[in-house]
C-alpha cells in the first residue's frame, strides 16, 4: 500500500520480524500469537475455536501486561496519548487499538439486499482478510482451493468486528460485537424459517 512506504513502515524488509506462538510444533494452531514489524511494531493475536470470549480477552489482557512490564523494565512503553489512547500506524486503530472478531456464516442473510450497510449500522464491519484458501470479504468467503478449478465459490462465511476504536472501551467494543453478532445470527435463523427479513429496516434503534 503506498500510504505504507510514504509513512516509512517496511523500511527495513525483510530484516527485524518475526511472529512468536505459544506452540513448539508448528502443525499444532496456536491460540496467542505475538507479531513483531509487520504493520506495527507489535500485534497481539489471539485465537478460540470454542468461542470462549471471555477467556481469550483474559489471555490477551495478561499477555499486554506482561508485554508492558517488560517495557517498563527496559525505559520503554506503548504509544499512548491521553487523549486519543493507543497510537498506531493506521489511524482507525487508534484508541484501544482492539479488533474482536468472529468467523460467522450468514449463508441466506449475507445475500439479502441492505447487508452491508445493516452490518455498519450495528457498529460492526465485514473485512477482508486471507485466511489459507479463504478469501473472506464483502461478499463473504470464497472458496479458491484448486479443487473448484480457481473460481470463486460463495460460502456465506463473514469475519465480523467491531469497528469502533477511538474513545470506546475494550469491554464496550467486544460487547458490541457480541450483540451485533447475536443480531446477525438471530436474522440468519429466521430465514431458515422462512421468515422474511428486510435489512434496510434493522440497526437503526
Amino acid at each position: 500500500v503506498d500510504w505504507y512506504i510514504s509513512a516509512g513502515l517496511g523500511r527495513d524488509w525483510p530484516d527485524g520480524r518475526g511472529v512468536y506462538v505459544n506452540v513448539t510444533d508448528l502443525d499444532l494452531h496456536p491460540n496467542l500469537i505475538i507479531w513483531c514489524n509487520s504493520e506495527d511494531h507489535m500485534r497481539i493475536i489471539g485465537t478460540s475455536s470454542v468461542g470462549d470470549i471471555r477467556g481469550l480477552f483474559k489471555t490477551l489482557s495478561a499477555t499486554v501486561q506482561d508485554v508492558e512490564r517488560s517495557l517498563k523494565a527496559s525505559g520503554k512503553r506503548f504509544a499512548y496519548d491521553d487523549q486519543l489512547g493507543f497510537l498506531t500506524s493506521c489511524p482507525s486503530k487508534v484508541g484501544t487499538a482492539l479488533r474482536a472478531s468472529v468467523l460467522v456464516k450468514l449463508i441466506r442473510l449475507g445475500q439479502c439486499p441492505g447487508f452491508n450497510d445493516m452490518v455498519k449500522r450495528l457498529k460492526l464491519r465485514v473485512r477482508r482478510e486471507h485466511l489459507g484458501d479463504l478469501n473472506v470479504d464483502y461478499e463473504g468467503v470464497y472458496d479458491q482451493n484448486r479443487q473448484h478449478g480457481g473460481k470463486k465459490r460463495y460460502t456465506g462465511i463473514f469475519d465480523v468486528s467491531n469497528v469502533e476504536s477511538l474513545g470506546k472501551s475494550e469491554t464496550h467494543l467486544i460487547n458490541t460485537m457480541i450483540i451485533g453478532v447475536g443480531r446477525l445470527i438471530e436474522l440468519e435463523l429466521k430465514l431458515e424459517r422462512g421468515e422474511s427479513v428486510d435489512c434496510t429496516k434493522i440497526g437503526w434503534d
